[in-house]
């Protein structure tokens, strides 16, 4: 019974204690005069992170396998798999001037 009080005044402290983390990070925040201004601001951050998200979801979209191995980096699993060209087919023919 104690532990579900514990949680409970937990989870109703959240509120004040995001918006005390957030006047300590971003003061300016809330010296803005309007309220359009604050909720354009939300807005644009939640848009980033979210475009952010989407990229990191949909990896495969953006960047193949190979662009991993070339940073350094490990291969996420839904990587695209697109084949190297060999040195033959990435050259386009010259045509030759013989005469």
């Amino acid at each position: 019974m104690l532990d579900l009080i514990l949680i409970g005044l937990t989870v109703a402290s959240l509120p004040f204690t995001v918006v005390a983390v957030a006047r300590i990070l971003s003061p300016d925040y809330f010296a803005l005069p309007a309220r359009r201004l604050k909720a354009a601001s939300v807005a644009i951050i939640v848009l980033i992170g979210v475009t952010g998200f989407l990229v990191g979801q949909f990896n495969y979209e953006f960047t193949t396998c190979h662009e991993y191995d070339i940073a350094g980096d490990d291969e996420p699993s839904n990587c695209r798999n697109v084949p190297t060209p060999t040195p033959a087919q990435s050259t386009s023919p010259m045509p030759s001037k013989t005469q």
